[in-house]
């Protein structure tokens, strides 16, 4: 049976061109355009039941959304969304056709901006020892003693240095997350894992405010001097302000 392999949903009016965008692995052929009740859904052949999240198929899953972007507002399903055929397609977009055009017109003239910061570790443990004269009696208690006799104070300094990264991190992440927000109309903050990350969050911006953001992201990581490294992604699909799940065999904007 072929199956329908969905990559976004986006105005009719677009009228997206995508002969030369390659599909997610699975399939023959190329990017076909469905037109179901005044919208465009993008999608492509598959043979597959399910496809597999490999690194080849989720950035040409990103690709197809990123070609369709530069013709219009899109709503992108997630990575994997493949429904029976042809006539499920257009059961999809009768089940939610209200909310998908409410939120296409949302996103008019507007487009998300991805932004991630990491410190550079040495650089920072640096910082916070010079900063901190707890901290560097600690350390130097280490680096003058016999090992023997430092290993209380190796815990110590470690806890020490994790409570000062940690509100460092905040203060960091709280000054580079409000200056890009000034240029956004909504923003999701994402919580960070990793010990050297000090941002992830995601900016809707009206289109006509990038060249500023930039800017203003270039000038703070000039100030920054190479103890952060900032990770744009602009632009990006739209995940984090629309995003499109599979339930009870229908998709409905969230």
């Amino acid at each position: 049976m072929s199956r329908r392999y969905l990559y976004a949903i986006m105005q009719e009016a677009s009228s997206p061109q995508l002969e030369d965008t390659k599909p997610v692995s699975g399939g023959e052929g190329g990017i076909e355009v469905i037109y179901a009740d005044g919208l465009a859904v993008l999608s492509s052949d598959t043979s597959l039941d399910e496809v597999m999240a490999t690194r080849r198929n989720m950035l040409t899953h990103t690709r197809v959304l990123e070609d369709a972007m530069t013709f219009g507002p899109i709503l992108p399903f997630s990575f994997g969304t493949v429904v029976d055929n042809l006539g499920s397609i257009h059961d999809l977009i009768a089940g939610g056709k209200d909310a998908f055009i409410d939120d296409l017109q949302m996103l008019q003239g507007k487009m998300e901006i991805g932004l991630r910061a990491s410190w550079d570790e040495q650089r920072i443990f640096s910082e916070i020892v010079e900063e901190d004269p707890d901290l560097r009696a600690l350390a130097l208690q280490v680096r003058t003693r016999p090992a023997a006799e430092t290993y209380q104070t190796k815990i110590e300094l470690g806890q020490r240095a994790e409570q000062l990264m940690i509100k460092k991190r905040e203060a960091e992440g709280d000054a580079l997350h409000a200056l890009a927000s000034q240029f956004a109309l909504d923003v999701r903050k994402h919580t960070v894992s990793a010990d050297m990350a000090v941002l992830d969050a995601a900016y809707l911006i009206q289109q006509s405010q990038e060249t500023a953001l930039m800017a203003a992201l270039e000038a703070f990581d000039g100030e920054a001097r190479g103890r952060l490294t900032l990770k744009i992604i602009s632009p990006a699909p739209p995940y984090n302000f629309v995003s499109m799940n599979m339930a009870h065999d229908q998709l409905k904007a969230a």
